[in-house]
């Protein structure tokens, strides 16, 4: 099976090895233009991938059917 990965995921993730309660969400993304760009829906689903991301090492299977059912997405999640 492929996986995708967060890049940079160690920017957003406080614990080494550990399936962790949370994430780092710096408000700085409020002024970070790309992000900000992103349609509110991606926005949303950004976050939520990089919640499935903490909980699976970051190692997130390559699957966008099973990416949206894990993250509750309405629609399919273009990865």
């Amino acid at each position: 099976m492929r996986y995708l990965r967060v890049v940079n995921w160690q920017k957003h993730q406080h614990y080494g090895q550990r399936n962790p309660p949370w994430i780092k969400l710096y408000n700085a993304l409020l002024d970070d233009f790309t992000f900000m760009a992103m349609p509110e829906a991606s926005r949303y689903r950004l976050m939520a991938i990089w919640m499935l991301a903490s909980k699976t090492g970051n190692r997130i299977p390559d699957d966008p059917e099973w990416v949206r059912q894990r993250i509750s997405a309405s629609r399919p999640v273009d990865m």
